[in-house]
């Protein structure tokens, strides 16, 4: 299993990020958002039960100096973006694994293939966007992405 963070961070939903959610300062880009699809279990009677989650992690997250200076609306809403395609795919996830809900020990390895696809799924749909967008400085094709993942969203 892939595990990004040990550390607590903010649930999809929960609240809307902000600038003031990036911890940390040093930057190779104008920001970056520290986010994991977490997947979490229960036995209960021998049986398994899954929780999928979206988080964002501030403690992972930074932000440029100049940029915070700035707090340009457009790279947080860019950052935000990122969250949200975590939740896209936090909820493929969460559709492929319910099946499984209930299941003996001998299903989790499945769980768990399912898991590292989406997560490596996430992995290039996160790559693309930032390529595709430039890291929000082709704002054409940024609010192209913003429109579509606004959509996927929606669909549920």
């Amino acid at each position: 299993m892939k595990l990004l963070f040990l550390i607590a961070g903010i649930i999809w939903g929960q609240k809307e990020i902000s600038w003031d959610d990036f911890k940390i300062v040093p930057a190779n880009y104008a920001a970056s958002s520290a986010t994991e699809i977490n997947l979490d279990y229960k036995i209960k009677n021998g049986k398994y039960y899954f929780t999928v989650t979206a988080v964002f992690h501030p403690e992972a997250s930074y932000v440029s100096e100049e940029t915070n200076h700035r707090r340009s609306e457009s790279i947080l809403l860019h950052e935000r973006l990122h969250f949200d395609i975590t939740e896209i795919h936090c909820r493929r996830l969460r559709q492929e694994i319910n099946k499984f809900n209930g299941c003996a020990i001998s299903s989790f390895n499945e769980v768990v293939k399912a898991y590292n696809a989406e997560i490596d799924a996430l992995d290039v749909e996160q790559r693309r966007y930032d390529y595709e967008t430039e890291h929000s400085q082709n704002e054409y094709m940024q609010r192209q992405w913003e429109t579509e993942v606004k959509d996927r969203l929606k669909r549920k």
